[in-house]
């Protein structure tokens, strides 16, 4: 979408722009860091699968988030969403199988 401007110059309103708008360097921060971490998740040889999975999500959504505003329509959210959830997921059960503890979906509870 291309928004006026005062001086009669068009800008391209994208998701940074609109994320620096509504949460401030803050947000832009945040998506920078989910971003950079999901980049790592998805170059390390040693991650599963599922890791990766979110990981492309959330690089997908970024780089699409160039053209237009991804965040703000409800199945691009969504989806960010579900793999940042992935992301998290994953980082919990390697922080879990790490000290030894049982998680939730292990074969004691199932």
């Amino acid at each position: 979408m291309t928004t006026p401007s005062a001086f009669g110059l068009s800008t391209v309103d994208n998701q940074f722009v609109t994320v620096f708008w509504d949460f401030g360097l803050l947000g832009l921060i945040a998506l920078g860091v989910a971003t950079v971490f999901s980049i790592a998740v998805l170059v390390s040889a040693r991650q599963p699968a599922m890791a990766k999975f979110g990981a492309a999500i959330v690089v997908t959504s970024v780089v699409s988030g160039a053209f237009y505003d991804s965040i703000y329509v409800r199945p691009s959210g969504l989806l960010l969403g579900v793999g940042i959830g992935l992301l998290i997921f994953n980082y919990r059960s390697n922080l879990q199988a790490r000290s030894g503890e049982e998680g939730a979906f292990s074969a004691k509870y199932i």
